[in-house]
């Protein structure tokens, strides 16, 4: 609606329904200030950022025009246009350009019938590709994971977790160090300190690799394996270098 050039310093100062356009990116604003030289904007009210696939909308904007970065420091909600996608946090950075985000304090992700939770989480969108940095709980359908890093590809859910991980699924537990995912071949794996439970058939597995095939109603599991077997007045336990 109005706006202030200072040609020396090249700057402008912009006042009501301001729009600014980059490529295929759109940003509005109630008001921004520009400096032509750093190539750097601020952007404050009713913020909104538009490109061909996300929208997001936060109250403060800073805009590198030169790095093709954004940056929100106040909370922010980022949608997709093409998906249910939906992720809100407190911090947010996100690169045109190479197509992904990272996000920082209270982040919380939704598409469909998948969320996921967590403190740091970086987004690869040409990859659908989510990596997280710090306790994460993921829950897609009627399974339940928990890690303290790793990475899940949103398009295929597979996905490694590590450091405290574990899967829960029904009747179903399995922990461990490290735990690979594979949800479309019904596998699970698990390394390092691994522990499984199946309480449908009343059986405890440990051992330092383990093996679960859903589609073969298979598991395998060695390194200092040990099966449990809970009957109703005694227990067997049964010890083997593989089982």
């Amino acid at each position: 609606d109005s706006a202030h050039y200072f040609d020396k310093t090249q700057e402008v100062r912009a006042y009501g329904n301001v729009h600014i356009t980059k490529d295929d990116i759109n940003l509005f604003c109630d008001s921004l200030y520009y400096n032509g030289k750093t190539k750097k904007a601020k952007l404050w009210g009713h913020v909104r950022v538009r490109d061909l696939e996300y929208k997001l909308t936060t109250d403060t904007l800073e805009y590198d025009a030169k790095k093709s970065q954004g940056i929100y420091r106040h909370g922010g909600k980022v949608e997709s246009i093409v998906s249910n996608e939906v992720l809100t946090s407190r911090i947010g950075y996100f690169y045109p350009e190479s197509r992904s985000f990272f996000f920082s304090g209270k982040v919380n992700y939704k598409n469909n019938d998948l969320t996921m939770t967590t403190d740091t989480l970086q987004y690869i969108y040409a990859k659908q590709t989510t990596y997280f940095f710090g306790p994460t709980k993921i829950k897609k359908g009627k399974t339940n994971m928990y890690c303290e890093k790793g990475w899940f590809n949103i398009e295929t859910e597979e996905g490694s977790l590590l450091k405290n991980a574990s899967i829960i699924e029904e009747s179903k537990t399995i922990k461990g160090d490290t735990l690979l995912y594979q949800p479309k071949l019904g596998l699970s794996i698990g390394k390092g300190n691994v522990y499984f439970k199946d309480t449908s058939q009343a059986m405890e597995f440990q051992g330092d690799y383990a093996k679960y095939s859903e589609k073969e109603f298979y598991s395998f599991i060695t390194g200092h394996a040990l099966a449990v077997k809970i009957q109703e007045k005694d227990t067997i336990y049964i010890h083997a270098d593989t089982l």
